[in-house]
């Protein structure tokens, strides 16, 4: 007898599942005409609490049966794993086992732990006044936990926490009237968070066209966590409820069961209806990588630092600049030895300068020497500026999509497309279309102007969803320095002259800048640079005194994108008779 009491009249019919649950350290508060009881299981004096308790531990569990419904409620104490219990129910037919299905928590955290302020429901289908039998067991233990004999009422029974009074229900008349009939409609809906689809049981009918109460609930999520779905407005006096997606269901699609339960009031009928929320497949992001430019000569810009490696843009592995690579055209942009002096001949069919109004033999009576006859002289130009080099005659820029990614984890293909060649389509080529960094590369130099060029990367992820990004990249046009092929010295109406004859590869303007930088010779220095107009500049004595010696100028020729040629003059000069005139000879550059 539990605390040495012996137990009363109204209790001694229920000796035997007493008994039972007294081996467990329960006590049992029991009304179970009408179809509740409670359960307070615990442990003293060191006997254990029972499934999955720690000794001393204790759990509090009231239940409610009426003709459609089997309810549990953690009322407080130790949480119960569900995957330990069974619930077994014993009637005039037979014994049937439950599961104690996840699925049928109300009000739950989703943990699989029957934890207080739970419920578990299970809907039945009873008649009224059938004796049953409900028994909880520890399935892993084989343990019972509790185990009562209930009769399913004809009334309401009493609150879970307000177990039986004492009272005598009043019994309502039998319903003789026909059960309704339930007609759920599920749907489908795409797995993305707020994605909604109505079910409907606007079908469900009832034959004695009484008023009919809705309970909608989902039963089986498919192995969907428990909060990525849920039912809202599922009003019970209207017949349809909305079926929300919490959370994006990116792994895979699923298959959700619902059920519609439908009650005139004595009668109740359920059906079932699936909802398929489907995978929902986020876009890939496409990135491209930043714009990036080239130079159309050639010259490395392909982002390596200046490593001196050019094994990553077509260059000849050795880290230099190979002469075997030189690509003669004929056109003047053979790259030649780029530290030499380059030799310019001037035949003696070279016009004079039209700014000095003079003739072939402007300043003598005669040809001057070294430029008559069938003879022709030399003239070195120093200081040639450095032309840039084509490594391995191809230019190259490395593309760099990495930078795409696919929010759901799925693997990427990559496609690269030049979608704007901006008219240098010829000279471009692009390797590896379907690698994350290819390479685009041009096969010729760009003269005229710089250009653009688009390229296009669109990237699939495995459910065939795309993204594209573009990458503009500019080609700088090759811009080559002037050259400054003579320049010559000329007597005119006593006036002594510099003119410089240049051109400019690419044909730009040019502008010219000279410098008066000195004088080299024994006697002082008694000249300057005055009255400079373009390619011609003039040269003057500031005293009568004698000079001997060489005057020093500096040309400066630039082009209109800034790229420039500079070379030194020294013009030998004596004085003390100006009727020797001017030879070309004595020009040295």
């Amino acid at each position: 007898m539990m605390n040495g009491q012996t137990p009363s009249a109204s209790t001694r019919g229920q000796a035997e599942s007493i008994g039972v649950v007294l081996l467990l350290g329960v006590v049992v508060v029991s009304a179970s005409t009408f179809g509740f009881f409670y359960l307070a299981d615990g442990s003293s004096n060191g006997v254990s609490g029972g499934l999955n308790g720690a000794s001393g531990e204790s759990v509090n569990i009231a239940g409610e049966v009426s003709h459609d419904q089997l309810e549990l409620a953690h009322t407080g104490g130790r949480s119960l794993s569900m995957d330990r219990l069974d619930i077994v129910v014993r009637n005039a037919s037979g014994t049937t086992e439950y599961d104690f299905e996840p699925a049928l928590i109300i009000a739950g955290d989703g943990d699989e732990m029957f934890e207080a302020g739970e419920r578990w429901r299970l809907d039945w289908n009873q008649p009224v006044g059938e004796k049953l039998r409900v028994t909880v067991v520890d399935a892993d233990r084989n343990r019972i936990l509790f185990s009562e004999t209930l009769v399913v009422p004809t009334t309401p029974t009493p609150e879970p926490d307000n177990p039986a009074r004492g009272e005598t229900p009043t019994a309502t008349p039998e319903d003789d009237g026909d059960p309704p009939s339930a007609v759920a409609h599920g749907g489908t809906v795409v797995g993305r968070a707020g994605e909604t689809v109505t079910l409907d049981g606007s079908d469900t009918t009832d034959p004695d066209g009484d008023s009919l109460t809705y309970e909608w609930r989902i039963v089986d999520g498919d192995g969907l966590p428990p909060d990525a779905v849920r039912l809202i407005d599922d009003s019970t006096g209207t017949p349809n409820a909305t079926f929300e997606v919490r959370e994006n269901v990116t792994d895979r699609s699923y298959s959700v069961t619902v059920e519609l339960a439908v009650s005139d009031g004595n009668d109740s009928a359920r059906d079932r209806a699936t909802v398929d929320v489907e995978k929902y497949n986020r876009p890939p992001e496409a990135d491209a990588g930043e714009d990036d430019s080239v130079d159309g000569d050639g010259s490395d810009d392909d982002g390596d630092d200046g490593d001196n490696d050019d094994s990553d843009d077509g260059g000849d592995g050795d880290g230099s600049d190979d002469e075997s690579n030189d690509r003669g055209n004929g056109n003047g942009n053979d790259r030649g030895n780029e530290n030499a002096r380059t030799t310019w001949s001037i035949g003696s069919s070279v016009a004079r300068p039209a700014e000095l109004g003079a003739g072939s033999t402007a300043g003598s009576s005669a040809a001057p020497a070294g430029a008559s006859g069938t003879g022709s002289r030399s003239f070195v130009v120093g200081g040639a500026a450095k032309r840039p080099t084509l490594v391995g005659g191809i230019a190259e820029v490395r593309l760099d999509g990495s930078g795409s990614y696919d929010p759901d984890g799925d693997d990427l293909t990559y496609r690269w497309e030049i979608v704007d060649t901006d008219g240098i389509g010829d000279i471009l080529e692009l390797s590896d279309r379907n690698a994350v960094r290819p390479v685009i590369g041009l096969t010729d130099v760009v003269l005229d102007r710089d250009r653009t060029v688009t390229v296009r990367l669109t990237v699939t992820d495995d459910d065939g969803a795309t993204d594209t990004d573009t990458v503009n990249l500019t080609v700088r046009a090759r811009n080559r320095a002037p050259v400054v092929s003579a320049i010559y010295g000329i007597r005119y109406e006593d006036k002594h002259y510099l003119y410089a004859e240049t051109t400019d590869p690419d044909d730009d303007d040019l502008t010219y800048e000279w410098t008066y930088v000195g004088f080299e010779g024994a006697s002082g220095d008694t000249w300057s640079l005055t009255d400079d107009r373009g390619r011609v500049a003039r040269i003057e004595q500031r005293t009568d005194e004698f000079a001997a010696g060489r005057v020093i100028v500096d040309l400066t020729v630039t082009d209109a994108r800034g790229e420039s040629t500079t070379v030194r003059v020294r013009k030998f000069i004596l004085n003390f008779d100006d009727d020797w005139g001017l030879p070309w000879d004595s020009w040295l550059f």
